[in-house]
């Protein structure tokens, strides 16, 4: 047991002077750089999600309006068919008025 303590206390004393001489401001300013690089990366995902959720609500705006132009097309067509039925029936009565006048 007094081998393991005496075998760790010397450790000890070479990783001490190997910590002393990187300097503790040296190892403060690399974290403060990789904090920043961090920060730097958080930022462009937090835009890269802010875009992806633009263009999802631009798509479901895009398929909306899709889908009303459709219905205002189906609604035109119809339109256009009840036009076309009253025109046959207008001429349907003037025939009928014609027919009516001759007897």
């Amino acid at each position: 047991m007094a081998v393991d303590k005496e075998q760790r206390t010397r450790a000890l004393r070479y990783k001490r002077p190997a910590l002393a001489s990187m300097g503790y401001e040296h190892i403060q300013s690399e974290l403060e750089e990789i904090v920043e690089a961090c920060d730097d990366v958080a930022c462009i995902l937090r835009q890269q999600h802010y875009i992806q959720l633009q263009n999802e609500q631009i798509q479901k705006l895009r398929e909306a309006l899709s889908l009303r132009d459709e219905q205002l097309g189906l609604y035109e067509n119809i339109n256009s068919e009840q036009a076309r039925q009253i025109g046959l029936l207008k001429e349907y009565a003037a025939l009928l008025r014609q027919e009516a006048g001759r007897e």
